[in-house]
């Protein structure tokens, strides 16, 4: 049997403008005292790299967030 997992993380979407190469998981989500919320994990240069995103103000927030740390990383390594 085959299971289909749907993920709303657009880190690993391929078809998304925010598709960051060696992301491979793991959860968006919100909470009203939290906002926008993501954790990110990848593989960047051999390096395994979490991430958290929290309090962004909107959903595009918190993947510019991210998208910009992850470049931070990627550029240090």
């Amino acid at each position: 049997s085959s299971n289909i997992w749907i993920n709303t993380n657009k880190l690993l979407d391929q078809n998304s403008s925010y598709y960051y190469e060696g992301v491979n998981g793991f959860k968006t989500g919100f909470h009203d005292d939290a906002g926008n919320c993501l954790i990110v994990t990848a593989n960047i240069n051999s390096r395994e790299v979490f991430l958290i995103i929290m309090k962004s103000e909107t959903d595009d927030n918190r993947y510019q967030d991210a998208t910009t740390l992850l470049d931070s990383i990627y550029n240090y390594w």
